[in-house]
């Protein structure tokens, strides 16, 4: 997970929303076989942050 890579909760809190809209607005978002929402981008860090596994909320 990021959270056991050492990077601080509140550091990574205070960044995931700017980080999901750079995700979502990186050139390489456009290939992908289907358009994610920001709020899944943001879903799938906060997973990858706390090791959860993601699932497909919609």
């Amino acid at each position: 997970s990021i959270k056991e890579w050492g990077v601080d909760e509140a550091e990574f809190l205070a960044a995931v929303d700017e980080l999901s809209v750079k995700a979502f607005d990186d050139q390489c978002t456009g290939s992908n076989p289907r358009y994610p929402l920001i709020s899944q981008i943001k879903q799938l860090y906060l997973d990858s942050y706390y090791g959860r596994e993601w699932k497909e909320t919609e």
